[in-house]
């Protein structure tokens, strides 16, 4: 294919010189001659690219501050930059101007909880705004917050023993709407898990106790920083970084 290309773009380029004036032409139009021979001897552009390299070169000129002892400048301005990564890591807890602030939650104070559901408590990228349940999102995110918390697993198998009559185990989603709505009148899962811990005082765990108790308002972020993630929601406007 390209030795045909080859063969094929001066005959082009011939053809071109026929209809169009002189004026037209200038080493630009006769730079294709020359592709075909450059792609078989050095590979694909991308390898062949000198962008990268010239941005190194850029960054290498700017550390020169003695024109005469090139080299040295150089390795003293590298041997300073990794003096300064590698003594940043002891002194993350203080910032300055001349350091941009650290993400991701590096500096993450301890929970006042012990259950590991809590232990990665994020930060706030944005502020927040006060938000009310509606109708069945506060069911729908307690059981789901629930269900990822193994301390859970004893209570939700007490609730299926003391509810589900039928000798036939249940399906997923026979159990999903058991949690969820109840069954045969009976309370559903969070409703049932509230008046457990007031049965059975002080044997549950402080914490599950006070999850238990519930709330109809919670505090919406935009944007919050958790586990390393940065999570955005889908009503905010574009962010151009």
């Amino acid at each position: 294919m390209m030795e045909k290309l080859e063969k094929d773009v001066p005959v082009l380029i011939c053809k071109m010189e026929k209809k169009f004036p002189p004026g037209f032409f200038n080493p630009m139009q006769h730079l294709p001659i020359h592709l075909a021979y450059e792609a078989k001897v050095g590979g694909p552009v991308q390898f062949r690219w000198m962008f990268h390299i010239e941005r190194a070169l850029k960054y290498l000129r700017a550390m020169v501050g003695n024109k005469a002892r090139v080299e040295g400048c150089i390795a003293k301005a590298f041997i300073l930059k990794e003096i300064s990564y590698f003594t940043s890591v002891y002194f993350a807890e203080e910032h300055n101007v001349n350091a941009p602030a650290m993400r991701y939650n590096v500096d993450e104070e301890p929970s006042a909880s012990d259950l590991p559901i809590f232990q990665s408590t994020g930060a706030s990228a944005s502020t927040s705004t006060p938000y009310y349940f509606k109708s069945g999102e506060r069911v729908s995110a307690y059981l789901y917050m629930y269900a990822n918390m193994k301390e859970m697993d004893p209570y939700f198998k007490e609730f299926q023993r003391q509810n589900w009559t039928s000798k036939k185990q249940p399906t997923s989603k026979q159990l999903d709407k058991m949690r969820r709505d109840g069954i045969d009148g009976k309370p559903n899962f969070l409703d049932w898990f509230k008046i457990y811990c007031k049965e059975v005082d002080g044997e549950v765990h402080k914490d599950l106790v006070q999850l238990s108790e519930g709330r109809v308002s919670v505090r919406s972020h935009g944007r919050y920083d958790v586990n390393g993630f940065w999570f955005r929601s889908a009503h905010l406007k574009p962010l151009v970084l």
